[in-house]
């Protein structure tokens, strides 16, 4: 299920030339393959998808530098909405309804809008701000309410996720992370925040229990990030949280960072119960 929601924004001056030349920008891109898919039907009586305008639209960017300045998902949402509007006027045209062509955007429409996709955490409601990709925090209004009902669809996600894990499997194996200490660090306080690692825990400790399953705790010490999960050699630099990926200097084995401990965990929650 999707969500959305409605904020009145109080961008800087900074942010609002992005914001405007990335609305430009879409505009321009919406314009540009609305007029090639138009003059290609003239000369040769065929259509040009979504796809197609997306791998041409990669090499238009190589020639106009200042579309890499924005948003590259605004880019390809002004695509998808082009393209929505030929199908929409195709299927107009096959019920024999006013058809209604795709149309130009002009700079002065009354009404303009640019849509990004959230990709991992590009897009963030934060306290009192807004993250949005290529802007920023952007400062903005977040009623009570609205901070509430946020609140209850992470708490909802949390016992569903929770409920699948102890539902389809016997055992369950999971670090004792160090939460309360962990949010001291100011670069990972938001995140664990968000993820709700404690309350998580707990509703997985009171759904096993309740549908009789086991769930192992392994000690935070144990080195479940440095060692292979090919061959047991320690490595430090996956101390270092900005390494996602690493060769085992010993056995050569490409990994993960946390596919590879995940399967430690669950490799030493075994071997504690055996």
């Amino acid at each position: 299920m999707e969500y959305s929601y409605r904020f009145r924004i109080y961008p800087t001056k900074e942010q609002e030339a992005q914001i405007a030349k990335t609305l430009g920008c879409c505009r321009y891109v919406y314009n540009h393959y609305l007029a090639m898919r138009t003059q290609i039907y003239k000369d040769k009586k065929e259509s040009m998808n979504y796809n197609a305008c997306s791998k041409d639209m990669t090499e238009l960017k190589k020639s106009l530098d200042w579309l890499k300045e924005v948003d590259s998902t605004a880019l390809q949402s002004a695509l998808k909405f082009l393209d929505t509007a030929y199908q929409n006027f195709f299927r107009r045209l096959k019920k024999g309804e006013k058809p209604g062509y795709p149309r130009f955007k002009r700079k002065h429409d009354s009404r303009q809008s640019d849509t990004s996709k959230c990709v991992g955490k590009n897009i963030q409601v934060l306290e009192h701000a807004v993250k949005l990709p290529k802007l920023g925090k952007v400062k903005c209004c977040i009623s009570k309410q609205l901070q509430g009902r946020i609140a209850n669809q992470r708490k909802d996600m949390l016992h569903k996720l929770s409920t699948k894990c102890i539902r389809e499997n016997d055992i369950i194996c999971m670090e004792d992370l160090a939460v309360k200490n962990m949010v001291k660090n100011h670069k990972l306080a938001k995140s664990i925040a968000d993820a709700s690692w404690g309350e998580f825990r707990r509703q997985l400790t009171d759904k096993a229990e309740w549908y009789g399953r086991k769930l192992v705790v392994i000690d935070r010490f144990y080195p479940s990030s440095q060692m292979c999960s090919a061959c047991g050699t320690l490595w430090s630099g996956t101390k270092d949280l900005a390494v996602r990926k690493w060769t085992c200097p010993d056995c050569g084995t490409v990994h993960d960072r946390d596919v590879n401990a995940a399967k430690n965990i669950l490799a030493e929650g075994l071997r504690m119960l055996a």
